[in-house]
């Protein structure tokens, strides 16, 4: 009888050593830890990385919910005095948007753009950072690739969601794209999952090219030093 006592109590202190929460932030990050303490301003949490654990503090501004093994809990709520015009299950809806396009769109189109402009620009002279600053802000505007192949990382049960035909819609707010889903999946139909993906995909494809165009910039002025010092 003993002997069971311990090994559940061992079982128990095993689990709650080893078991991870999840913290999903406004951002679409999803972070793997082990949250300590939570408050009106800001939580706790541990993160094991590289078998080295760190202890971190992050804002509730920041946060939209942590998953615990057995349920779940919201910092955000709908707030149209401050501009959160989404109910819980849209911005749900949109974090997950967000969270697709931060780890499945690539832009890798975007990043040779900007170098081949930021190269341009710097043999221009002074004036040519508009060359790359300008494709930057272009292919930043530029709807992106939707993609509806990935796997998604929380499996959320919408109720609306079963309710929604199997059919192409335009999106909500970003323009005239036109969005095609598998029948399986029927969140890459939601206009919020939508503006999410969009909104990350942009960035993504703003902030590449600004990389490209110091890249390609870096590669004129390493070119020039090369060539100045063969002559």
């Amino acid at each position: 009888m003993k002997k069971n006592i311990l090994i559940t109590a061992f079982s128990l202190l095993f689990l709650g050593l080893f078991s991870q929460d999840t913290i999903i932030q406004m951002n679409g990050k999803f972070i793997n830890g082990k949250v300590l303490s939570a408050d009106n301003m800001s939580i706790m949490y541990e993160l094991n990385k590289n078998n080295k654990t760190k202890i971190k503090e992050m804002f509730v501004e920041d946060l939209f919910a942590i998953k615990y093994s057995d349920s779940i809990s919201y910092f955000y709520s709908q707030d149209t005095l401050n501009g959160y015009f989404y109910s819980v299950d849209e911005m749900y809806s949109f974090v997950l948007g967000e969270y697709y396009a931060r780890n499945y769109y690539k832009a890798p189109l975007s990043t040779i753009g900007g170098f081949i402009t930021g190269f341009a620009g710097g043999i221009i002279g002074f004036w040519g950072f508009t060359i790359p600053t300008g494709y930057a802000m272009l292919t930043g505007s530029a709807d992106p690739q939707f993609i509806t192949n990935k796997p998604l990382p929380i499996k959320q049960d919408f109720e609306y969601l079963a309710k929604t035909p199997d059919v192409s819609i335009k999106s909500g707010y970003s323009g005239s794209t036109i969005i095609t889903s598998p029948k399986t999946n029927y969140l890459l139909l939601e206009k919020p999952f939508y503006e999410g993906y969009n909104a990350q995909a942009k960035d993504k494809k703003t902030k590449n090219a600004v990389k490209g165009g110091i890249l390609g910039f870096a590669a004129l002025v390493a070119t020039s030093y090369i060539l100045l010092s063969l002559k």
